[in-house]
């Protein structure tokens, strides 16, 4: 994301980062705030803002991609049907006109865990789009479920996914990934 807002000076913006999940025309959906917002990916491509909140907006976004490169926005995973971003001038701009490029947007896969069982171990694995993630396995699901971490070799990469061996002899009977 950035923004150039072809006068003098740099204005700011409060964004809001939403999402839906209900179909028809876009502009008649319901939509929802996201949770989870950080500034940057991985710790790379901050934006320049007065505060980037965990409810889904950040305030007084003033980044400039001419001098300080394009910036990211990370939130936690949404099933969604689309994805807004609602964009107000800060208070106290004088400009009244908004000019506000989204150049890339960059969709990440839902987190899938894939498994297959070996003769003494179960082979887990996921994409590597979803660093972070942890393996956590209870002996049961549903809301009487007690997740925790497993024990599991160190993970892997291995062809864009991220492997670990879990244990045959390891109690837990259903697995997940967790961030």
């Amino acid at each position: 994301m950035g923004k150039s807002d072809g006068s003098a000076g740099i204005d700011d913006y409060n964004l809001s980062i939403l999402y839906s999940t209900n179909s028809g025309p876009l502009n008649e959906r319901n939509y929802q705030s996201v949770s989870g917002l950080i500034n940057g990916y991985c710790g790379q491509e901050l934006v320049s803002a007065g505060s980037v909140n965990p409810g889904g907006t950040v305030q007084g976004e003033h980044h400039d991609y001419a001098t300080q490169g394009f910036y990211s926005l990370t939130f936690d995973p949404v099933r969604a049907s689309a994805i807004a971003i609602r964009i107000d001038k800060a208070p106290g701009q004088a400009n009244p006109y908004i000019h506000y490029g989204v150049i890339e947007a960059e969709v990440y896969p839902w987190p899938v865990l894939n498994s297959r069982r070996g003769h003494d171990a179960i082979e887990l694995s996921w994409s590597s789009f979803l660093a972070g993630y942890i393996v956590e396995g209870s002996k049961s699901i549903g809301p009487e479920a007690n997740w925790r971490p497993v024990d599991s070799s160190p993970p892997s990469a291995v062809l864009g996914d991220i492997h670990v061996l879990v244990p045959v002899n390891d109690t837990a009977k259903y697995f997940r990934l967790s961030k």
